[in-house]
């Protein structure tokens, strides 16, 4: 919808430019034979002349829908005053692009032109005209609709892992338990636990589009990075459980040239989750399969407890699996559950035990199951749209 709305405007004012440069280069008396390079020229000259008029009264009056709704006048007025020839214009325009002898060159003119009026208004808001605080178009949330799906992202492995999650939270913290989840996109916990929980995600767009099915249960949605958590918002200490799902390994490992261990993003993030949570809190970290292997798994989990401030408990940490009554299985990834202890301390870590394996391209799958290790028993889940419920989830110590 927003592409749509984007792209008739772009088509609108390329038009009304290009009839209101046809105006200024008969007054100017510019002229040239090249029926592409004239067409190009008036498009031009008539942006510039609409951008000057912005441009002017919007500076002098401080005021940007005057100076929008003016240069709205003067395509207007002009295309009134000069009604028969905007007919002769129209058919002139359209009998132009019939008759380009080049059309490889117009369509790679045009589709250059639509790019860039998409980029263009990708960062022009609504609210500029009045109209709130949306974007006309917007990669993000394009990004949004996609993965929400109407609601079927619970049928895929973030949603999956969701419910795992909010399985462990019930049995881990009380009901009304303070809860924040650090990357909650389409807010799938929330939706899971049916109740109001702190969301942050820096896509705020991703929590918009959940909002539809998790408003119902309140909670709060924020805008903003894990690695810079706010004092004011988010003050020491006040969370039972900070959850932290599918979202850790977008994280940057090595810190800046010559930055110490501590600006690292990853370091980061751990940190603040430490800081905000109650003594004794809980932190339930989950990342995707490919993140580890079982050595890897092991440096990772033993960074936490030494330098993090974590105990790590290894009843509920390792493979996660959701199985069906079907026997379908699903491997959904890995699952960390540690409880606060004490503030981090990260001198003398090494950078590297934070690193996931597949950020050296290294990772192969290991789904299955080594001889003689207890697991999950079933087929493997068939296609990740086939909607399932799973009844049971099992988390298998590395």
């Amino acid at each position: 919808m927003h592409f749509l709305i984007a792209l008739i405007i772009w088509s609108f004012l390329v038009l009304a430019s290009a009839f209101v440069g046809h105006i200024v280069a008969k007054i100017f008396k510019s002229d040239e034979e090249n029926s592409l390079l004239k067409l190009l020229i008036e498009i031009a000259t008539g942006f510039s002349f609409l951008l000057i008029i912005i441009n002017l009264i919007g500076r002098v009056t401080g005021n940007l829908y005057l100076a929008l709704l003016i240069a709205l006048l003067i395509i207007i007025s002009t295309c009134i005053l000069r009604r028969i020839e905007l007919t002769e214009f129209l058919k002139s325009f359209f009998e132009k692009l019939k008759n380009l002898e080049n059309k490889y060159l117009i369509i790679l003119l045009l589709s250059i032109n639509l790019i860039y009026g998409l980029t263009a208004f990708s960062t022009i808001k609504i609210d500029h005209l009045g109209f709130g605080d949306k974007h006309i178009f917007s990669i993000n949330q394009l990004i949004a609709g996609k993965f929400f799906d109407e609601g079927r992202d619970e049928y895929c492995v973030s949603g999956y892992n969701a419910e795992l999650v909010a399985f462990l939270t019930r049995r881990l913290v009380s009901p009304d338990a303070s809860i924040l989840s650090i990357g909650a996109g389409t807010l799938l916990l929330q939706r899971k636990l049916k109740r109001g929980i702190d969301n942050l995600d820096i896509n705020p767009y991703m929590m918009q589009a959940g909002w539809e099915l998790a408003g119902q249960y309140s909670g709060r949605m924020i805008e903003g990075r894990a690695s810079s958590l706010s004092p004011v918002t988010f003050p020491g200490g006040i969370y039972d459980l900070v959850d932290n799902s599918f979202a850790l390994h977008w994280s940057r490992l090595e810190p800046a040239k010559d930055e110490p261990t501590e600006a690292s993003e990853r370091v980061k993030i751990l940190s603040q989750m430490n800081r905000v949570l109650k003594e004794d809190g809980r932190m339930v970290l989950t990342l995707p399969e490919k993140s580890f292997d079982e050595e890897r798994f092991k440096v990772f989990v033993d960074a936490l407890e030494k330098y993090f401030g974590f105990k790590v408990d290894h009843d509920f940490s390792g493979k996660s699996f959701g199985r069906s009554k079907l026997g379908l299985a699903k491997r959904l990834g890995w699952c960390i559950v540690a409880t606060k202890q004490s503030a981090p301390d990260v001198s003398g870590l090494n950078i590297n035990d934070l690193e996931f394996i597949n950020e050296k391209g290294e990772w192969v799958s290991t789904s299955a199951r080594k001889k003689g290790t207890a697991g999950v028993q079933g087929r493997d889940y068939p296609t990740p749209t086939l909607q399932i419920d799973f009844e049971q989830y099992e988390i298998i110590d590395a």
